[in-house]
C-alpha cells in the first residue's frame, strides 16, 4: 500500500449507491490518435495523486486496433465527487472488478487484477479536452494484438458506426 495512503471511506456511500453499469450513450514522436472507437488492453492501473492533491485512478490502455496499435490512451478516474465515484465503479465493474470497499483501491494487488483486460474504448475530443471512455469488455479469446500496424488485418471485433455510446 502507498505510504501517503488516502482514506476513501467518505465516498463509500456514493460507491455503494452507484450503478455498476453505465447507460449506453462514449507534441510527441507518435502520431496523434484520432477521435474514434478502438480495442485496447489495460496495460497498467495506478492510484496517483495530482500536484494539487487530488487522488485518481490512472489507466494506461494499450491500443490493439490496427491503425494505432501499441500506442496508448490514458483514462483518469478522479475520486473527488459523487459522479466521479459513479463513473469509477462502472469502469471497475465493466472490467470485472467488484469491490466491497473503495479503500481496496489502495492495494496494488487489487489493481493488478485489471491488467490484461481487453476493452472497446472511445476517444472523444471536445473543447480541446480529450476524454477516453471504457465502453465494452471484449472476449480475450477474440482479441489478438497485431504484429505491426502495417501487417495487421482489419479489426473486426469492435466496429460500430455510431457515436451513441459517447456521452456528449
Amino acid at each position: 500500500m502507498q505510504e501517503d495512503s488516502p482514506d476513501f471511506s467518505q465516498f463509500q456511500d456514493d460507491f455503494d449507491r452507484a450503478p455498476a453499469q453505465r447507460e449506453a450513450h462514449g507534441d510527441s514522436d507518435y502520431p496523434a490518435i484520432a477521435d474514434g472507437k478502438y480495442t485496447a488492453r489495460v496495460n497498467r492501473v495506478e492510484l496517483k495523486k495530482t500536484s494539487t492533491g487530488k487522488w485518481h485512478l490512472n489507466w494506461g490502455l494499450k491500443i490493439t486496433s490496427v491503425e494505432y496499435a501499441d500506442l496508448y490512451l490514458w483514462r483518469k478516474n478522479f475520486l473527488s465527487t459523487s459522479q466521479n465515484i459513479e463513473f469509477l465503479k462502472q469502469d471497475l465493474c465493466l472490467c470485472g472488478l467488484q469491490l466491497r470497499s473503495l479503500n481496496e483501491l489502495k492495494d496494488p494487488d487489487v489493481l493488478h487484477k485489471l491488467v490484461g483486460v481487453h476493452l472497446g474504448v472511445a476517444k472523444k475530443t471536445q473543447g480541446g479536452y480529450e476524454n477516453v471512455y471504457l465502453n465494452e469488455r471484449l472476449d480475450d479469446k477474440l482479441v489478438s494484438a497485431p504484429k505491426s500496424r502495417q501487417d495487421a488485418p482489419p479489426d473486426p471485433v469492435w466496429n460500430s458506426n455510431t457515436d451513441d455510446d459517447v456521452p456528449f
